[in-house]
């Protein structure tokens, strides 16, 4: 058997590899992951990957905070508390879902107060989309940290005791579209802004911690081109309902 016939054969099967990775990649065989606790939900969340869905049972999700330590921009860290955090990236072309397995009776990811430890969502990988869900009774409601090309659809956020949703450190191109935020700041009325999209230049990353950056550099400057649409925000929130930082 000659060897420019044997070096033919593999190279042709080599190619068919290549060729069946890329179909079982684009048709529909991302794995859809059916949700009906805390537990299975943090899973989930952390082990989704591009093309994934995460479909929710209807009831209330909550979970204890958990605390992890995330780089600033001076080399040091900081500490963040969260129920649940969505961390790996989608694609633009198979985003990782997140959503309730019926809209007309969303579920709920609640933590146990307004005056309790954490975010309730927390997402910080690319391309994800939030849809059909409540979030309710945490400090903070629903934080992109970069989280490039994300979608917040069809959301309620509401009984929270600072921000409801913000968009923030580096996440950009970000859609919220049908979003309902009410009763919002309930504990702190100057940090209770319905949607915030930016940071204060006293975080911002690349500050030089004297004039800009001078509360600590923790999150990156840019949140570029968000568009908000068809939402309603109030009542009751404490303070702007819409802001956008430099």
């Amino acid at each position: 058997y000659s060897t420019t016939k044997l070096m033919t054969k593999l190279t042709f099967f080599k190619v068919f590899l290549i060729v069946l990775w890329n179909f079982l990649g684009l048709y529909g065989f991302s794995t859809t992951y059916n949700v009906s606790n805390s537990t299975a939900l943090k899973n989930a969340l952390s082990s989704a990957t591009a093309g994934d869905v995460i479909l929710l049972a209807s009831g209330t999700y909550t979970t204890a905070a958990t605390t992890a330590s995330f780089p600033t921009g001076d080399g040091g860290t900081v500490n963040r508390s969260f129920l649940f955090r969505g961390i790996n990236n989608g694609t633009a072309s198979n985003k990782i879902t997140l959503k309730s397995a019926n809209a007309s009776n969303p579920a709920i990811l609640s933590g146990s107060g307004a005056t309790s430890s954490g975010y309730v969502l927390y997402i910080t990988g690319d391309h994800w989309v939030i849809e059909d869900i409540k979030i309710k009774s945490g400090v903070k409601g629903l934080i992109l940290d970069n989280s490039n090309n994300s979608i917040i659809r069809g959301v309620e956020i509401f009984d929270i005791g600072q921000e409801g949703l913000h968009v923030r450190d580096g996440s950009s191109n970000t859609l919220i579209d049908n979003v309902n935020l009410h009763d919002i700041g309930t504990i702190n009325d100057g940090f209770g802004e319905g949607i915030y999209v930016g940071s204060d230049n006293s975080v911002w990353w690349e500050g030089n911690g004297s004039t800009t950056g001078e509360n600590g550099r923790y999150f990156r400057r840019a949140a570029n081109n968000s568009t908000i649409k068809n939402s309603t925000l109030g009542p009751n929130i404490t303070a702007e309902p819409f802001v956008i930082k430099e």
